[in-house]
This record gives C-alpha cells, sequence and structure tokens, in this order.
C-alpha cells in the first residue's frame, strides 16, 4: 500500500510543459521535472508551465508492478539546444546536419530516469521533437514508475560509426533505446522518422527487425537472432496489447511489429 500511495503521488508532483506553448499538442499530458538538479551546462532549460489538462491516468488500467520504484527520486529534464552548447558540440555534424527537414529549434534535449536490466536506477539521454517532449517525458515517467526496464538509454554520438546508418546498426546492437537521428530508413529510399525526432526504439536488440528474403529470415541488428522468434518468451519482448504498446498507442503512437514486411518490434513512430 505504502508503495501504491508513493507510485500515485509521484505522478501527481510530475508534469510540468517541456515544449514550447505554441509547439506543443493540444490536450496532451504534461512532461514532467525532477527535483535533481541539471548538471552544469550552458544549455538552458525550458521554462516550466503548468497544464490544467491531464488524462486519465487509470486509463490503461496498469496494475502495481512488483517492481515499481520507492521514491520520487526521479529525473525527468527537457531542454532547448543552442548553437555551441555542449549538446549541439556533440551531435553536430553527426545526428544532426544542416538540413530542410528539421530545425535545431525544433528539437529537444531530455534527461530521463529508466532502470537497466539489472534494475538499477539510472538517468538516460535522448533527443526528439519538441512536438512530443512532453508526451515522451510522460511516456518514460510511466515506464520508469512501473519498474520497466530498458537496457541503456544514450544519444546515438556514443556508437558512431561516421554514418546514420552504420551507427543506428551499432546503437541497435547494444540494445540502446534512442530517437533522433537524421537518417533514411534502414537501406534507404526515404527520409526516416527518426530524422524527425519522431521515432523511438526500445530495447532494439531484445526487438529486432525482421523481413524475409526468398524466404530466409533477415535480422538486424545481426546479435538479434536468438530474439527474432516472437512464439518464445523474452522478458523484454514487446508484445501487442501489453503496457508498453498500449502507454505508446494511448499518445497517438504506431508499433513497428504491427507492420506485415518489415516488421520493426522495436519501433513506435507517431505522424504530426
Amino acid at each position: 500500500m505504502k508503495r501504491l500511495m508513493l507510485s500515485v503521488l509521484s505522478a501527481a508532483l510530475l508534469l510540468s510543459a517541456c515544449a514550447d506553448t505554441d509547439t506543443s499538442p493540444p490536450q496532451t499530458e504534461t512532461a514532467t521535472y525532477s527535483k535533481t538538479q541539471a548538471p552544469s551546462m550552458t544549455i538552458q532549460p525550458i521554462p516550466d508551465t503548468t497544464s490544467t489538462t491531464e488524462q486519465n491516468a487509470d486509463s490503461l488500467q496498469a496494475t502495481e508492478s512488483d517492481n515499481a520504484p520507492e521514491d520520487t527520486d526521479m529525473c525527468f529534464e527537457c531542454y532547448e539546444i543552442r548553437v555551441g552548447d555542449e549538446v549541439y558540440n556533440r551531435i553536430y555534424g553527426r545526428s544532426y546536419i544542416e538540413n530542410d527537414d528539421i530545425a535545431l529549434e525544433d528539437l529537444r534535449y531530455l534527461r530521463m530516469s529508466y532502470y537497466d536490466f539489472s534494475h538499477t536506477p539510472r538517468v538516460g539521454e535522448m533527443i526528439v521533437n519538441a512536438k512530443i517532449a512532453d508526451d515522451v517525458m510522460s511516456i518514460f515517467s510511466k515506464l520508469y514508475e512501473n519498474g520497466y526496464e530498458l537496457e541503456t538509454m544514450q544519444l546515438v554520438e556514443d556508437f558512431w560509426q561516421g554514418d546514420g546508418a552504420s551507427t543506428d546498426l551499432a546503437s541497435m546492437a547494444a540494445n540502446n533505446c534512442s530517437c533522433f537521428c537524421y537518417r533514411e530508413v534502414t537501406y534507404g529510399g526515404k527520409l526516416s522518422y527518426h530524422a524527425l525526432g519522431l521515432a523511438i526504439d526500445i530495447n532494439p536488440r531484445s526487438n529486432p527487425y525482421v523481413w524475409y528474403e526468398n524466404g530466409i529470415m533477415q535480422v538486424l541488428p545481426e546479435n538479434a537472432y536468438e530474439f527474432a522468434d516472437r512464439t518464445a518468451d523474452g522478458p523484454h519482448f514487446i508484445r501487442s496489447g501489453d503496457f508498453c504498446y498500449k502507454l505508446f498507442e494511448r499518445y497517438g503512437f504506431e508499433w513497428g511489429g504491427d507492420w506485415e514486411t518489415p516488421i520493426d518490434y522495436q519501433h513506435f513512430e507517431i505522424h504530426r
């Protein structure tokens, strides 16, 4: 009961807006902020605002998790990215390049709490489109509150291989949860929703990208063949109708696991 009361209290204390008012989607649950202070950075935090519209937290019908946190010491922070700041210097010329599709001011840098596969609480990084920053922080705060495990959450720069496509494969092989990288879809042809900061990959090695060539199954990342058989039971598999699926669906995301070909079990994207 104590755990449940703390979880409810933390949910009530969270949630202040991240994206600028004129870019935030209407009728969304507000973003969450931690009592934990960000380290010294030249990037500027978005000013706090309080939403008067909150969705019903019971609509997912989630039950109290045995792995739920027992405290409210969570970190959910949102920042603009400015030319010359630390984040900009990390991503410029790598995941972010000058382009006609997404401007720097349309992106947000997030720091978010998560549990790794040893169930150790950590703080990860993610860059997303400003339009969905509030929603993404709400989603990941609920994943954290329910003890959902993510192996790692780092910017793709930590896996940089010289280009977006190769880096994406390295990030996937490390089971890294990520969002923004200005690149084309796997094997090219059109711009990926990751290039717009509108797609998120969750535990991509545990939930691989699968397709068939001449009846033979192909899997990316290449070290994920053991997780491609979805008739098996994997502790970090995303399933249609499970908590992770319903949570992203609630905020308007489409799951790549519902696609016919390719099947992208890791992938959630939203069309805005």
